[in-house]
């Protein structure tokens, strides 16, 4: 079938509380610490080299990090800020929370759901 958006797939992981309803917090939450496994250096960006290295995140958001950084890197200057990996994540969230509440109940995923 159609490729299904990335929150929609991942929820179970990000769902920490496991109420079946995704915070915001939790996705941002998710971001930010994903992005500092990388950071080795702690400067807020990630270059290739970070981002190729050993170790970095095992979650499903470091693997959305590493494998679309550069769709992510929105100036295109080929290094990942902080700002642009929690905007990301943001955007990603923002779509799917239709009404705004700062939460994606099971109906709103249900909804995002490609046919």
């Amino acid at each position: 079938g159609p490729r299904q958006p990335w929150i929609l797939v991942h929820a179970d992981e990000i769902d920490l509380d496991k109420n079946k309803i995704i915070s915001r917090d939790e996705i941002v939450g998710e971001a930010t610490k994903a992005f500092a496994a990388y950071d080795t250096n702690n400067d807020g960006k990630l270059s290739p080299g970070e981002l190729s290295g050993r170790g970095g995140s095992r979650s499903a958001m470091g693997g959305f990090l590493k494998g679309h950084s550069k769709e992510i890197d929105r100036d295109g200057d080929g290094i990942l800020t902080r700002t642009e990996a929690v905007g990301n994540a943001e955007r990603m969230f923002a779509k799917m929370d239709r009404n705004e509440d700062g939460k994606i109940t099971a109906e709103e995923m249900e909804a995002s759901r490609r046919k």
